[in-house]
């Protein structure tokens, strides 16, 4: 998420974007955006899903944020890992880039993914089951976003 987002139609630099976000968090409304990217298949389709966004009041592992890394540059990526006021975040289908990022870096949590239509409640415990398994296959997940991927592009082929 560098240099411009496009919002109906027009583009916006990400700097305005952003602070416009933040500013909507301060007056309590939540905000939905659609995604972009590869980076969190295969729970979150680029250009297709919508993430719904919150202020965040507390982060932990398998939540999914919206952060402010090295480099001013924005990422919507998985908590991995929390160590002492410092976030490890890693997107679901990346199999080694992390980022870190300290906790008041965060400017949002995802609460909820559409996806078709359909909201998916990322505090569920099916959605958290799954964020944790997919955490613990990190060693194997290279293998598991190949076939993914293969069925993916198979699937959207017809």
């Amino acid at each position: 998420m560098s240099g411009f987002c496009h919002t109906d139609g027009r583009s916006v630099p990400n700097s305005e974007f952003f602070a416009d976000i933040a500013a909507l968090f301060r007056e309590g409304w939540p905000v939905t955006l659609r995604t972009k990217g590869s980076s969190m298949f295969p729970f979150i389709y680029g250009g297709r899903d919508e993430v719904t966004l919150v202020s965040p009041v507390t982060v932990r592992k398998g939540d999914i944020v919206l952060a402010r890394i090295s480099g001013g540059t924005h990422v919507l990526h998985r908590v991995i890992a929390v160590s002492s006021g410092t976030l490890v975040l890693m997107g679901d289908g990346n199999v080694r880039q992390e980022e870190r990022c300290r906790a008041e870096d965060v400017i949002g949590v995802v609460t909820v993914v559409v996806r078709d239509g359909r909201s998916v409640d990322c505090s569920s415990r099916t959605w958290r089951f799954f964020s944790a398994a997919w955490i613990m296959l990190l060693p194997v997940r290279r293998y598991l976003l190949w076939g993914l991927r293969r069925l993916y592009r198979i699937n959207n082929r017809f």
